[in-house]
């Protein structure tokens, strides 16, 4: 069965029997585990998508899937080229301007296709921070798809991967289907799954929201700079 897609903000959720892409996903130096491509769905994004999903995304909703308390999926629609996003997805040490909870965050390291990063998030008082160091393969996979695998090699998680992926959407080229799936374990027991729970259902929305809000900002900022384009006749 698929995991449930619920739309972002909303009481209702919604869910679609069908089988996941079976492509298996990617990380650095090694196979994502199996269970990950249930949910990654790394290839085909767009044809796994139904009717009714897509006319959320279209209308600007944030689709959020929950498998469990550790693993959860987010697609959210940017009316953008991926290229432009990617630019985002790409810079880990930006990610602390922009992303939810992310308190600071630093590229340690970048060698070909292989980027090491690490990201501190910042929990309600009284809960500490969390920190992983992460290595993370990004590639680009042709027909203007962009994917970034990461795992976590220190810090405060026992498992922490997952991807980004960034496909064409529609047939103009314009637009980026975004998603973000992942499987974290803190190593703490300080985080209550009621807390990780709200955190996967409340802030990934905001998360892929804000990934879209940045892209638009740095999208009309570039359009200010250029000016209008004078006609000739």
């Amino acid at each position: 069965m698929r995991p449930t897609l619920r739309t972002a903000g909303m009481h209702r959720s919604d869910t679609h029997a069908g089988r996941p892409a079976a492509i298996p996903c990617r990380g650095p130096g090694r196979a994502l585990p199996l269970w990950f491509a249930l949910i990654a769905y790394a290839a085909g994004a767009a044809a796994e998508l139904s009717p009714d999903e897509r006319a959320r995304l279209e209308r600007g909703e944030v689709l959020v899937a929950v498998q469990d308390v550790t693993t959860a999926r987010a697609v959210v629609l940017i009316a953008a080229p991926p290229a432009e996003v990617w630019t985002h997805i790409d810079r880990c040490a930006d990610y602390d301007e922009f992303l939810p909870r992310v308190s600071q965050a630093e590229e340690l390291a970048r060698e070909g296709d292989e980027v090491t990063c690490k990201v501190v998030i910042g929990l309600p008082f009284p809960l500490p921070s969390l920190w992983s160091v992460t290595v993370a393969r990004h590639s680009a996979e042709g027909g203007g798809r962009y994917r970034r695998d990461w795992r976590s090699v220190d810090g405060s998680y026992e498992v922490d991967e997952g991807s980004w992926t960034l496909s064409p959407y529609g047939g103009s080229g314009d637009r980026t289907l975004l998603e973000y799936a992942f499987r974290v374990v803190p190593k703490t027991s300080l985080v209550p799954a009621a807390i990780r729970r709200a955190a996967q259902r409340q802030t990934l929305p905001q998360v892929m929201e804000a990934v879209r809000a940045r892209v638009q900002a740095e999208g009309m900022r570039n359009a200010a700079v250029s000016g209008p384009v004078s006609r000739r006749d």
